[in-house]
């Protein structure tokens, strides 16, 4: 994931209107249908797809810039501009597919914004949220955002910093959540030195996050709306499947009973799903793509993890249903992370 500046200052709640530019809306009943593939029982799966479950989301550009985007077309359909002396630098949403919080930083400020899309996916204002202030620096190491994430029902915000050294080194890493509505800190949490990022929450306020760095791997946070909760590793860095191994990426399914994660060997990286109770794999929901051009793993989830949207690579777009993908026609605007940062493409 990229890396920002993660300075910030405390700011009043209160409604800004960035520039939002729609742009042409597909006509309903003319979009692209994704190509089908039937399961291993021969029968198409019943219900709704991933793709009408989550219809929109928004991506952050390079330049700091952002769009909304419809997921079964990846047709853009409104341009988000940050307010002014400011760039987005890292997004989350909820599950409701339509609330999202959007990061900004300046050279000196980093401020969060919640964002409304209707039923068409067109944006309202962004509305700035009163989140406290964030340490610019730990030490002599300073700070950058790394993980984000709204909880399923749009409540709390959970918000990961790295730091980097002038020695080369990782520096400390800290995890904060917020009441989004006030910004009222909750807890905060010092895992060590290293980068916690991945953030995904559970219904029952359980954080889950990946960890870089000592004893690397997926952790878990009881509830992470209480100080001094307790956390444990879930998955270790060594679990995998098929010589395949990493745990990279984690997105935990919201009743808190599985984890879909980036696995890898060598240059070969797939999208695997874990057990959170056994810590061990269960199967892999994308198979091996060899030095993908671009983001590889999960992206979203519903409650039980039946239904998800993951990729693996430039044009590798998939929706999944009990286990079984199916490859998209159309292309999202998938990031490329260079180095550890904030989430840029969020359901």
């Amino acid at each position: 994931m990229r890396r920002v500046t993660g300075t910030a200052v405390v700011a009043a709640a209160g409604c800004v209107v960035a520039a939002i530019v729609l742009a042409n809306v597909p006509t309903a009943g003319h979009s692209a249908p994704p190509v089908t593939e039937k399961t291993k029982h021969g029968h198409l799966a019943a219900g709704p797809t991933p793709v009408a479950m989550a219809p929109y989301y928004v991506a952050i550009n390079r330049y700091g810039g952002g769009a909304v985007h419809a997921t079964a077309t990846g047709s853009k359909i409104a341009t988000l501009r940050p307010p002014r002396g400011l760039k987005f630098d890292g997004a989350a949403g909820s599950e409701n597919a339509r609330t999202f919080v959007l990061a900004a930083q300046s050279a000196s400020a980093s401020r969060f914004y919640q964002l409304q899309l209707n039923s068409r996916g067109k944006p309202g204002r962004l509305s700035l949220r009163a989140v406290p202030s964030l340490p610019r620096r730990f030490g002599s190491c300073p700070t950058a955002l790394a993980g984000l994430a709204v909880s399923q029902d749009g409540r709390l915000l959970a918000i990961s910093l790295l730091s980097n050294c002038p020695t080369g080194n990782a520096g400390p890493g800290e995890i904060l959540t917020v009441r989004l509505a006030t910004g009222r800190l909750l807890a905060t949490f010092r895992p060590g030195h290293g980068y916690p990022q991945s953030l995904s929450w559970t219904l029952s306020d359980g954080l889950a996050y990946g960890w870089a760095g000592p004893r690397a791997g997926v952790w878990l946070i009881s509830d992470a709306t209480k100080p001094g909760a307790s956390r444990r590793m879930v998955i270790g860095n060594s679990a995998g499947i098929d010589g395949l191994s990493g745990a990279d990426n984690p997105l935990i399914t919201p009743d808190g009973s599985a984890v879909t994660a980036t696995v890898g060997s060598g240059t070969k990286l797939a999208v695997a799903d874990f057990s959170v109770r056994t810590g061990k794999a269960r199967g892999l929901l994308i198979r091996p793509v060899r030095s993908p051009a671009q983001y590889c793993g999960p992206l979203w989830t519903d409650t039980t993890g039946r239904n998800q949207l993951a990729a693996c690579g430039d044009g590798a777009e998939y929706e999944i249903q009990n286990g079984h993908p199916t490859k998209l026609a159309s292309p999202w605007q998938l990031p490329t992370y260079l180095v550890p940062g904030g989430p840029l493409i969020a359901w």
